[in-house]
């Protein structure tokens, strides 16, 4: 049995990209920050500490993008694969790739900054900039079996789960409260914040 490929979604292509491009700007702004160096970026000598408001601004809305197109891509790619598939699929596209920045690429960036400051070399592992990555791998193993669930029942509801996220998000405001709102890496607010967006389909 042929199963049906999901139609190729250009529009959240082109958002992907945009998304991208704004990490790009985001991250070379935090460069002209006083506090680059204290997270291992090479901090420029003039700084521009009035970007700081606008890069809160874009991370605002530029983190929960990524999440959306995240949970549009994924609720359409179960449309067409069983659960196993879609882990295989996702552990191949997130996790090897998350796995592999982590423990090459994010040491090699920290060695390039420890060289610029003196300081002596040491091997650090961490996330760094592929957080969202392992964010969106949690998820997938969080919701795979309820959104396969769904789909087999054909009750991909997208839109009163998109009218419910406001609702979570006063909840979180309540319980969870927190410091920096503009702050997703590593934190609850982060993990909490984009879990019901792998609910939303196309």
């Amino acid at each position: 049995m042929v199963k049906d490929k999901p139609e190729r979604r250009y529009d959240l292509d082109w958002l992907r990209v945009i998304a991208v491009l704004l990490l790009i700007v985001y991250h070379c702004a935090i460069a002209f920050q006083p506090w680059a160096h204290k997270i291992s970026f090479i901090q420029n000598v003039e700084l521009m500490e009035g970007l700081w408001t606008a890069m809160e601004a874009m991370n605002i809305w530029r983190i929960p993008l990524i999440f959306v197109i995240s949970g549009f891509a994924f609720a359409s790619a179960m449309r067409a694969r069983s659960v196993k598939e879609a882990l295989i699929e996702r552990t191949t596209r997130i996790l090897v790739p998350a796995v592999f920045c982590s423990l090459l690429l994010v040491p090699l960036q920290f060695f390039v900054f420890q060289h610029y400051e003196n300081i002596p070399l040491s091997y650090h592992a961490e996330p760094s900039y592929t957080w969202f990555l392992l964010n969106i791998f949690v998820y997938v193993l969080l919701t795979v079996t309820p959104l396969h669930w769904l789909k087999n029942k054909n009750e991909l509801p997208a839109m009163p789960t998109l009218l419910s996220l406001p609702a979570l998000f006063v909840l979180e405001a309540i319980f969870v409260t927190p410091e920096m709102y503009a702050n997703f890496y590593m934190t609850m607010h982060g993990l909490y914040w984009a879990l019901p967006h792998l609910f939303l389909v196309s």
